[in-house]
């Protein structure tokens, strides 16, 4: 089955780490194990033969009659397993980029199994108005200006889909690095985010070399399949100041991020 994820920070659907009890009678469901569950999941989305697009997603008819004959403990207990999947493989990546290498933009996709993907993504570009002699190509050296770096966190499985992506609005100047705003917007299916807290921008400038301005943005997001479990997630921006030329209106800085529960 072809996988086409297209997605606008990235979060995560399967929000999870939270058992929920539920007073149901098997006999009133058909599939009362997780791993017929998966199997019968599995088979459904491998004769799908469709593309998924996350911000279009819709589980197909199939789908949603197999959520209507699983007893709720048991998507429940298989959202579990995919949340715990799906943050063990956000731990393992190195959210950053090579700038020095003109690498501005990065995308990676993890298979977690049972037909659901983690995605993430991150870049960084200029807000400012490019002057028509400048070149499109950028290292770790980026002219005076205003600019925005962002990132990604999204999920995909047949039953539902979601992501949530931060946006971190900048100023590169002689002075370093000056945080002016943060900003969110998320896509899916079968869930909600909130913004929780605020967003926290300390430090806001990064003025001495080495020194790192940092912006956090708290979510509280809910998944409703079958009923809503409720978690609370931060994600971080780290725009580290690393060098200044002086001649040409440079500065050089790197951009990392972190999602965390």
């Amino acid at each position: 089955m072809k996988k086409l994820i297209s997605i606008v920070i990235c979060a995560l659907l399967l929000v999870g780490n939270m058992a929920i009890s539920f007073a149901t009678d098997n006999e009133n469901y058909e599939i009362n194990d997780v791993g017929t569950f998966k199997e019968i999941l599995n088979e459904i989305s491998d004769a799908s033969e469709i593309e998924i697009d996350i911000e279009a997603f819709e589980p197909t008819p199939e789908h949603m009659q197999l959520l209507a004959i699983t007893n709720p403990k048991v998507v429940n207990e298989f959202i579990e397993q995919k949340t715990e999947d799906a943050m063990n493989s956000l731990r393992n990546i190195e959210f950053s980029m090579d700038m020095d290498k003109g690498e501005f933009y990065r995308e990676e996709a993890v298979d977690i199994g049972d037909n659901c993907w983690v995605v993430v993504k991150m870049g960084d570009f200029s807000t400012s108005p490019v002057p028509l002699n400048q070149s499109g190509f950028e290292t770790g050296w980026v002219k005076y200006g205003s600019r925005v770096c962002w990132s990604e966190v999204s999920q995909i499985w047949m039953i539902g889909s979601g992501s949530v992506r931060m946006n971190t609005y900048y100023t590169a100047s002689s002075n370093g690095i000056t945080i002016n705003n943060v900003d969110y917007s998320y896509a899916g299916y079968n869930a909600t985010v909130s913004e929780v807290g605020g967003t926290t921008i300390s430090p806001r400038s990064a003025t001495s070399f080495g020194s790192t301005a940092i912006s956090r943005q708290n979510f509280s997001i809910t998944a409703g399949i079958p009923v809503p479990i409720q978690n609370t997630y931060m994600m971080i921006h780290n725009l580290k100041y690393l060098d200044k030329d002086y001649l040409n209106d440079e500065i050089h800085r790197s951009f990392s991020w972190e999602w965390k529960s």
